[in-house]
């Protein structure tokens, strides 16, 4: 009988041993479990492969949920650093997303309203030092502002402003974007806005590229350390200003024929990197360069199409494109915006450069085509 409740005991011993193991198991593990955030970020149409490739290149620890026409979705243990994401049009907190079914805007509002529970300490890490700043609702319908009725919100604007300790803004100042917007697929999201201080189109000069837009243009032309890099049609300077500020190369020429524009270009980059030389000679005759000089050209030609001239921009394209090939190294690169499709492609195909890639994208609300194209 004693040995059968020494047997028991130990058993039990077992047992209670074993239960405290697997309870110190659970806490460890759940100290260790980290929930990702979810943020989601807006570009322009067309660069969705450019962004995916940024992605994999500078982001290796997000994880891509969803990336369509100028959304992507991803997620992460890590705060991000939107100064890094220079080169989206939007950076936001995700908060809820759902689909919905009705063509009611107000009623898709309702919807994502509906048992929202909103990780307030998500807000906190992503946003510091938001105490008393203001906040308000913002609608967007595809890619434009909309009406919002404000009165079925109210409940949530005191459970935000209590929960964050914020202000509700009643006029156009505030600090904090809380964002609805409905996407033409049926999704609809509420976001918390991350980025501010985006360049606005009036910043920009007149027929300058935005610089997000030339940073991706610049990334598809897989820029190495010892590249010589070319802009035949520098005119503001976007490209070789972010090509300067986000890439490692041996070297950059800026060439501008107009005379005014060289001259301002001469003024905006002076004292500036040794490595960048800027020109002032025709792209069509670039005596300046000796044959495979060149590694990469990434540059925006003039279109020809929104000056309203008749002329026929064919002859210069191909004059243009024969000129690149003779100063691009083989197997050099060669990354070109163009609003001319047709015209661009008459010259294109009387010259024996490969294709390797076309995206059709929209710039400042314009169709273009970004042709990315090797030397053989």
């Amino acid at each position: 009988m004693k040995d059968i409740n020494q047997d028991v005991f130990l058993k039990c011993l077992n047992v209670v041993k074993l239960r405290k193991m697997i309870i110190l198991w659970y806490n460890k593990s759940q100290e260790r479990k980290v929930i990702a955030m979810k943020y989601l970020c807006t570009f322009g149409s067309g660069w969705d492969r450019a962004i995916k490739k940024i992605f994999e290149r500078e982001f290796t620890n997000y994880n891509i949920e969803f990336i369509s026409d100028g959304i992507i979705i991803f997620n992460t243990t890590e705060l991000i650093d939107t100064k890094k994401m220079f080169f989206f049009n939007n950076v936001y907190l995700l908060l809820k997303n759902k689909k919905v079914n009705t063509i009611d805007y107000d009623k898709c509002v309702n919807e994502i309203i509906n048992g929202l529970k909103i990780n307030y300490d998500d807000i906190r890490k992503n946003m510091s030092n938001i105490n008393n700043k203001s906040f308000k609702f913002i609608s967007i319908d595809g890619n434009q502002p909309c009406k919002l009725n404000y009165r079925n919100l109210s409940k949530l604007e005191m459970e935000i402003q209590k929960n964050l300790n914020l202000k509700v803004s009643k006029n156009k100042k505030h600090d904090l974007d809380f964002v609805f917007l409905r996407r033409n697929d049926g999704n609809m999201y509420l976001l918390l806005k991350l980025s501010y201080n985006r360049i606005t189109e009036k910043e920009l000069e007149k027929g300058a590229l935005r610089p997000e837009v030339s940073y991706l243009l610049s990334s598809l032309a897989n820029i190495k350390e010892n590249d010589i890099i070319l802009d035949p049609f520098t005119g503001s300077g976007a490209i070789p200003k972010e090509i300067i500020k986000h890439f490692k190369y041996n070297m950059i020429f800026a060439s501008e024929l107009d005379e005014e524009k060289y001259n301002k270009l001469k003024k905006r980059f002076k004292g500036n990197n040794k490595k960048f030389y800027i020109k002032n000679f025709d792209a069509l005759n670039m005596n300046f360069f000796e044959d495979g000089f060149i590694d990469v050209i990434v540059t925006d030609p003039p279109w020809n199409i929104y000056e309203h001239k008749e002329e026929d921009y064919t002859e210069f394209y191909l004059k243009m494109l024969q000129e690149m090939k003779r100063v691009v190294k083989q197997n050099g690169r060669l990354v070109i915006l163009m609003g001319n499709e047709y015209e661009f492609e008459k010259a294109l195909s009387k010259i024996n450069l490969e294709l390797n890639d076309k995206l059709s994208v929209l710039i400042n609300g314009k169709k273009a085509k970004v042709y990315i194209l090797t030397v053989k």
